[in-house]
């Protein structure tokens, strides 16, 4: 099975410099002493993508965090409103497994459909962050069956804000909102990426990370993460 590397340009946000994990040492280098200082050709592109992402300024990025709800009890076994509808224990336990990974990411914002299934799927994250969950009903399958455009609306505000969001919502609402954000991407896998799960949906219980770039019209998607749920 081939194992996929990932490079991560990050910045430093805190910390005491404590050396860990088999870390002998750290040096920080400008980028063209530290390519002097590069042995394999591989590594020099890596850091030379690096500095051409700077310069392109897409290195100062922010993440939005597409969820859709965890695995709820079953439309036929509930007897009460759909907006009510709580998750399984399945989708509990995905809700609570979500918050290293979303902690991971650090959302500044939460944004969620006002049915009980999203607001449970974020619930665990919210209380160990301390973040207020911000309900929108244009992002439930009722608001959105009502007024199609208040959902892409409210994406249109996240964008102008740029700040670390997560939002959950529903199936229904998400091709909408993934053609939008496709719109917003370069041609390449992002952008095919996200065409296709526009068509397709995103898994219950799924996390999008969608890392962007720019603010509002100018937003700009550099690069997409799934985290998919254990089958």
């Amino acid at each position: 099975q081939l194992k996929q590397v990932r490079y991560w340009a990050g910045t430093v946000c805190g910390g005491t410099g404590e050396l860990e994990h088999q870390i002998d040492e750290v040096t920080w280098l400008e980028a063209a002493r530290a390519r002097e200082r590069l042995t394999y050709r591989r590594d020099r592109e890596q850091l030379d993508a690096a500095v051409e992402a700077h310069d392109a300024g897409r290195l100062d990025t922010w993440t939005f965090l597409v969820i859709r709800h965890a695995h709820a009890v079953s439309r036929g076994s509930w007897k009460g409103t759909n907006a009510d509808r709580p998750l399984s224990d399945v989708g509990g336990n995905r809700a609570a497994r979500m918050v290293p990974l979303l902690t991971a990411y650090r959302p500044t914002h939460l944004l969620t459909s006002p049915s009980v299934r999203c607001v449970d799927t974020l619930v665990p994250y919210a209380t160990a962050s301390g973040l207020t969950l911000k309900t929108r009903r244009s992002l439930s399958e009722e608001g959105f069956a009502e007024a199609p455009d208040k959902a892409a609306r409210q994406l249109g505000k996240v964008l102008a804000r740029a700040e670390g969001t997560a939002l959950c919502s529903h199936g229904p609402v998400f091709p909408d909102l993934l053609r939008t954000l496709a719109d917003h991407t370069p041609k390449g896998r992002d952008r095919t990426l996200l065409t296709r799960l526009a068509k397709d949906n995103l898994d219950k219980g799924e996390v999008l990370a969608v890392h962007m770039a720019g603010a509002a019209a100018d937003a700009q998607v550099v690069h997409v993460e799934r985290h998919r749920p254990p089958r």
